[in-house]
């Protein structure tokens, strides 16, 4: 009997502590390095809940200790491109535009949060590239945040 309970809850233990099945879904439409610049448009600091539009739909959910557009604006500084503060006429044809979006979840005693980005071309306003994919963590929502945004950028940029 004691081996039955122990191969059932060795069983429950591998299952629970499985790989995460979550795969972004991220679509490019142009060639990001076709552009040099980029605007991310702010969201919410810690304080308040951060909106955004991501194909046409909102997300609200509360914010981190981190605003999303600050990891978005260092991955993409660190990608290399020039981070800035307004879209200039003569540099639209070189800059994209970062939005995001954000769902949140609570599974249990994890967090969960499905980040969405878009990049549009700030000349034309047509999509450049879309992300979505969820991050999760047993120790803070800003956590997961962090790894939903990093798991979307690194498919975009195909890391």
């Amino acid at each position: 009997m004691k081996k039955v309970i122990t191969l059932v809850l060795l069983a429950v233990l591998f299952v629970s502590c499985g790989v995460s099945k979550n795969v972004p879904r991220a679509k490019v439409y142009e060639n990001v390095d076709a552009y040099t610049h980029v605007y991310v448009t702010p969201t919410s600091s810690a304080a308040g809940s951060s909106v955004g539009v991501a194909v046409g739909r909102v997300y609200e959910g509360t914010s981190s200790a981190s605003s999303p557009s600050d990891i978005i604006r260092g991955y993409l500084m660190k990608e290399g491109y020039t981070v800035v503060p307004e879209i200039k006429p003569e540099l639209a044809k070189y800059t994209m535009i970062a939005t995001y979006g954000q769902v949140k979840s609570s599974m249990d005693l994890t967090s969960e949060i499905t980040a969405i980005i878009q990049l549009t071309d700030a000349e034309t306003q047509q999509l450049v590239a879309f992300c979505e994919t969820t991050g999760s963590s047993a120790i803070s929502m800003s956590d997961a945040l962090a790894k939903a945004i990093e798991s979307a950028m690194k498919a975009i940029f195909k890391k």
